[in-house]
């Protein structure tokens, strides 16, 4: 008799049956489905490795992610006047070598741009 079959066949055999509701037999069942618990187990997880993520940024990774976040008035301000709300690479560059174009080198800025690409890549 074919293996798969004889297993089958003993999962139908009244004498195999394992009420699904008992605790002892809940430990024996494999884990399908996540529970809600479970996934607010991960997040936290994942939220305290971000946080360990964001604190091992550069000043300036975490300058540029704060502007993001939160907006000055007067960046906002040049959002508006510009077709699109949105902030774009080119607008946050633009944005800050106006603030200091003395600190806000193209080189720095490349440098957090490429750290805050890391982080994200890190987390998908």
């Amino acid at each position: 008799m074919n293996v798969d079959l004889a297993h089958a066949l003993d999962a139908y055999h009244l004498d195999n049956y394992l009420p699904i509701h008992e605790p002892e037999t809940q430990k024996l069942l494999p884990k399908i489905q996540i529970t809600p618990e479970d996934r607010l187990i991960s997040k936290e997880e994942n939220d305290l490795s971000l946080k360990d993520k964001y604190k091992r940024l550069s000043k300036d990774a975490k300058e540029v992610i704060e502007i993001i976040l939160n907006p000055p008035q007067h960046f906002q301000d040049r959002l508006n006047i510009k077709n699109s709300k949105k902030i774009t690479q080119g607008k946050l560059t633009e944005f800050l070598r106006l603030i200091d174009s003395a600190r806000w080198k193209h080189n720095v800025i490349q440098k957090a741009f490429n750290e805050i690409k890391q982080l994200l890549r890190e987390e998908k």
